[in-house]
């Protein structure tokens, strides 16, 4: 997003608080909030006791792309009552990767949407069939943030103000499709293997705050048959997918769109998108480019090659332990008449790797601190998976609240926010956590593609690279 169009939505924001009944004293004068957790349901039961077994995996897409006669939703993201679409310029996709192995069943789903509102992953678990054979704590549901999707998707009132109000049937028609992507992604199971790298690249990513911290780090999870064709690659990263503006009237993905066609064209499979704790983080773009659309498009294809290559040094094995946790974080009271309630937290183990759902936009700051956390309890590659499950807004260490700005505003639970959201992803992460590092003794398979690569570097002129068959 430009500068001017920071300057818009601002603008855009202030109207709407202004509507908001705020309540309470100044935050910065009270005592942090108790951290409050439910476990809603975990696996296996004890699942620090995860065990290695064979993987099976499958993966599906599904077209959510509004139908023409919910083309007078407001598109999301911009605020903009005037910005509702004319029409799609690419698709708009839901994905879905499940994996087993025996003991376990996992789900991971990605969409092309602004958010996760709760409403949306309640009716879209419902509406899963059995057959799936996956309970709430195993789905992990994210959102790429495109700001080109259509609005109308959450019920919560506070957030229908800056997205249109509620449409029921749109939220219908997206739950059922994300549901047979689920489905069908459980019906394709196959004989599979695992393995993921990382590596921090340069060039992609800013922060927006004018402040130095970002985190240019790409992390792949690989999934791909033991006959060595790609079943799916995750790619995570954390930025704003907003090359287009709030001037766009067309559907769709963004950057993300062009980067996930390029990965699928070249290496096959399914090609996922979550993004990463991306709430001050804007990609840099080409400004010799002319149009948005061009550079997100180079920005896209550019990234698809730095993915593909991470993951190429990837080995992977036919062999790991799958375990997840689900529970539900009290908020703090809210700063304006947002509801006061619980949102969703998730932890997910694929092997080494853990992903940690956060459900809402995480700083960059924030993110980094809750993978650093989370590496104490002896996972090689923590990744922070932001707009899981639900979505919150913003989510911002107390200093950097208090510094104010746009993000701050968008932020409705006060200064304590941020440190709550680290203490309880913490704390979900430690209950995961492996009783013992005794992993089986099944070989690697090497990865197909594989080759020296040098090290990106990050901000601090430090380069990172992870991977591992584990």
């Amino acid at each position: 997003m430009t500068h001017s169009g920071i300057a818009r939505k601002t603008a855009a924001l202030v109207i709407l608080l202004s509507m908001a009944l705020l309540c309470g004293p100044a935050y910065a004068q009270q005592a942090a909030p108790a951290l409050d957790i439910r476990i809603i349901g975990a696996a296996p039961a004890e699942p620090g006791l995860a065990r290695d077994g064979n993987l099976r995996a499958g993966a599906a897409v599904a077209d959510i792309t509004p139908p023409k006669s919910a083309w007078n939703v407001m598109m999301a993201g911009y605020f903009n009552p005037q910005q509702t679409p004319q029409g799609a310029h690419d698709k708009l996709h839901a994905k879905a990767l499940v994996i087993d192995n025996g003991q376990v069943r996992l789900c991971i789903v990605t969409t092309d949407l602004l958010s996760i509102p709760i409403n949306l992953r309640n009716a879209t678990l419902a509406k899963l069939s059995p057959s799936a054979g996956l309970a709430p704590d195993r789905v992990l549901m994210c959102a790429s943030h495109t700001h080109s999707g259509p609005g109308g998707l959450t019920e919560m009132k506070f957030a229908a103000r800056f997205l249109g109000g509620f449409r029921p049937d749109l939220a219908d028609f997206v739950a059922a499709k994300i549901a047979r992507a689920i489905e069908a992604a459980a019906a394709r199971l196959r004989p599979a293997t695992l393995g993921y790298a990382a590596e921090d690249v340069a060039g992609f990513t800013h922060n927006r705050r004018g402040n130095k911290t970002i985190n240019p780090r790409v992390a792949v999870i690989r999934v791909d048959g033991t006959d060595q064709k790609p079943i799916a690659l995750l790619v995570n990263f954390g930025t704003h997918p907003v090359f287009l503006d709030e001037d766009n009237r067309l559907f769709s993905a963004d950057f993300v769109g062009y980067m996930l066609g390029a990965i699928e064209a070249r290496r096959g499979g399914v090609a996922m998108f979550a993004n990463s704790a991306q709430g001050d983080q804007n990609p840099d773009q080409d400004e010799k480019l002319t149009t948005a659309y061009a550079r997100a498009e180079a920005y896209g294809k550019r990234m698809a090659l730095e993915a593909m290559r991470i993951a190429a040094r990837a080995p992977t094995r036919q062999q790991a332990a799958l375990a997840s946790i689900l529970g539900d974080l009290q908020l703090p009271k809210p700063t304006v008449d947002v509801e006061t309630r619980r949102v969703p937290i998730m932890a997910m183990r694929l092997s080494d790797v853990l992903l940690l759902g956060v459900p809402g936009e995480a700083t960059a700051e924030v993110g980094l601190e809750i993978e650093k956390r989370a590496r104490q309890f002896g996972f090689e590659l923590p990744v922070v998976i932001g707009l899981a499950n639900d979505e919150i807004a913003y989510i911002l260490s107390r200093e950097d609240y208090l510094r104010g700005e746009y993000e701050a505003k968008m932020s409705f639970y006060g200064p304590d926010l941020g440190p709550l959201m680290v203490a309880a992803m913490t704390d979900i992460a430690s209950r995961i956590q492996p009783v013992s590092r005794a992993y089986s003794a099944a070989p690697a398979v090497p990865a197909a593609e594989s080759g020296p690569a040098p090290a990106a570097r990050d901000a601090a002129g430090q380069g990172r690279r992870t991977s591992r068959a584990r």
